[in-house]
C-alpha cells in the first residue's frame, strides 16, 4: 500500500512537469511582446536605399522573423537588400533592413507584424513613409550625375571630332589652290555635255523596331559588362527600351517611372502578357543603376535577348 501511494505520488509530479513544460516556453514567447518601427531618414528619392530598424520588447525568446506582406504593393520581395540577425541591445530585440523603392509614395504605410516563436505576432506602428520620384532624362551624358555612374577618363575618340574638322578645312583649302591653278592655265575647247540630274531617292525612315533591335545588337557586339561598364550598359539597355516604347506606343517613356510606363502602356495595344517581361527589363536596371554589389560574373546578356524579343513580339 505504501508503495502504492508513492507510485501515485510520482506520477502527479511527472504529470505536473509535463502540464509546466507545456505552458511554461509559450509565456517566456511571449510576455506582452511589442514591436515599432522607424526608418533611418524621413524621405528619400525614387531608386534610392532606406534604412528600417525593427525593435521588440517584452519577450525572453528572439523574435522569428518580420512579415512585409503589408507592404506588398510598393515593396516586392526582391527589394529587400539586406537584413540582418536579431540581436538584443538594451533590454529589446533589434534587426535592421537595407529597402529600395521604385514608386513615388507619400503615406503613413501600414503596421508590419513581427512573428514570434510562440506563434503569435507584435503589430509595429504605422510609420510615414516618403519617396520622391526622380526625373529621368533621356541624354546618357546626364545619367552621371546619378548616384553611382562613375565618369570614365579622356580618350582619344572624344578628340576624333576636332581631328575631323581640321582634316576637312585643309582638304577644302587645298582644293581652291588646285582649282585656283587650274583656271589660269589656257583652256582647251571642250565639249559640252548636258547630263540629266537623277532626283534623289529619299529613304523612309526605319521603323522604331528596326532601329530598336540595330542598337541592340551593337550593345551586344561591344559587352560592356565585360570591361567593368556594367552600370553604364543597363542605362543604355534601359534607354533603348524605353524610347522604342515611345515611339512605337507614342508615350513619354525615357521621362517616366516603371510603373508609369506600365500605366500608360495599359492605355494602348500593348500585349497584356508581355507586361512581366518588361518589367523585369526596367527593374533590373534601376536595380543595376543604383545597388553597388552587381558583379560582371553575372548573367547580363540575357536582358539583351529578353528584349530583342519583347520588341520582336510587340512590333506589329
Amino acid at each position: 500500500m505504501a508503495l502504492l501511494k508513492q507510485y501515485n505520488h510520482i506520477l502527479r509530479f511527472v504529470v505536473l512537469l509535463f502540464i509546466v513544460a507545456l505552458v511554461l516556453p509559450g509565456h517566456l514567447f511571449a510576455q506582452n511582446a511589442t514591436a515599432a518601427g522607424v526608418f533611418d531618414r524621413p524621405s528619400v528619392e525614387t531608386g534610392d536605399t532606406i534604412g528600417l530598424r525593427i525593435l521588440v520588447s517584452g519577450t525572453a525568446a528572439k523574435p522569428d522573423r518580420v512579415d512585409f506582406s503589408a507592404w506588398g504593393a510598393f515593396l516586392p520581395e526582391e527589394n529587400i537588400l539586406r537584413r540582418s540577425n536579431w540581436q538584443q541591445s538594451g533590454g529589446k530585440w533589434v534587426s535592421n533592413y537595407t529597402l529600395i523603392i521604385f514608386d513615388s509614395v507619400n503615406q503613413q504605410v501600414p503596421p508590419l507584424a513581427v512573428r514570434l516563436l510562440s506563434g503569435d505576432s507584435a503589430m509595429t506602428n504605422p510609420m510615414q513613409l516618403i519617396v520622391m520620384p526622380v526625373r529621368v532624362s533621356g541624354d546618357l551624358d546626364e545619367l552621371e550625375t546619378i548616384r553611382g555612374i562613375h565618369t570614365e577618363g579622356w580618350l582619344w575618340t572624344d578628340f576624333a571630332l576636332a581631328a575631323l574638322f581640321i582634316i576637312a578645312v585643309t582638304a577644302l583649302v587645298l582644293f581652291f589652290i588646285q582649282r585656283k591653278r587650274r583656271l589660269n592655265r589656257p583652256q582647251k575647247a571642250v565639249r559640252q555635255v548636258v547630263v540629266e540630274e537623277t532626283p534623289a531617292v529619299v529613304e523612309p525612315p526605319a521603323p522604331a523596331h528596326a532601329k530598336a533591335l540595330q542598337e541592340l545588337a551593337r550593345l551586344s557586339r561591344e559587352r560592356p559588362w565585360q570591361k567593368g561598364n556594367i552600370k553604364e550598359y543597363y542605362a543604355e539597355l534601359s534607354l533603348i527600351v524605353r524610347n522604342y516604347l515611345e515611339e512605337r506606343y507614342q508615350i513619354s517613356a525615357p521621362e517616366s517611372t516603371t510603373r508609369e510606363i506600365e500605366a500608360m502602356l495599359r492605355q494602348t495595344g500593348f500585349p497584356k502578357e508581355r507586361m512581366n517581361d518588361l518589367r523585369k527589363i526596367l527593374d533590373q536596371s534601376d536595380l543595376a543603376k543604383y545597388a553597388q554589389d552587381i558583379g560582371a560574373d553575372k548573367p547580363h546578356e540575357q536582358y539583351i535577348l529578353r528584349s530583342e524579343e519583347l520588341i520582336k513580339q510587340t512590333a506589329q
